[in-house]
């Protein structure tokens, strides 16, 4: 049997970047360089429903994407590796709690949800920049493995 995972890890990215396009896209008030992405997905956000579903199944294949690297044994077993991968699931669930917990617009007085979004989106950021950094040094041992350990490093 096919492993799926890694088509999982290559279209999880791809529909997030459509999403972050067809939202603003579809927003005549969005600039990518004023307005953050969570604001395409805030409450009163035109379109809330077509970008929870679009960042919705991105973060259910991210958690697809690392509970299958984590139990695949053959790409790596070390502890970092296994702690990245199982932080890449949790950055998953996390995403998906962050649809519910929307972004408060902006200037409007802060709400629990709004400050759950800033809480959430902070420890998803966190989390993406040591996972990236703990899969560079697992693969450094790893000869085939080294050009992505030092990809991991350069992003």
């Amino acid at each position: 049997m096919k492993k799926i995972y890694p088509l999982l890890g290559i279209l999880g990215p791809i529909i997030y970047i459509l999403a972050v396009f067809i939202g603003g896209a579809l927003r005549h008030d969005y600039s990518p360089l004023y307005n953050s992405i969570s604001e395409l997905s805030m409450a009163n956000a035109p379109n809330k429903l077509l970008m929870d579903a679009l960042f919705g199944i991105y973060n259910i294949f991210i958690i697809g994407f690392g509970v299958g690297a984590y139990l695949d044994s053959s790409v790596d077993n070390s502890k970092k590796y296994k702690s990245a991968t199982i932080m890449l699931a949790i950055i998953g669930v996390l995403g998906l709690t962050v649809i519910v917990f929307t972004q408060d617009p902006r200037g409007a007085p802060a709400t629990l949800n709004g400050t759950l979004h800033i809480i959430l989106s902070g420890i998803t950021a966190a989390l993406t920049i040591i996972l990236v950094f703990l899969v560079g040094l697992s693969f450094k041992r790893n000869v085939e493995m080294k050009i992505f350990s030092w990809y991991s490093y350069i992003t």
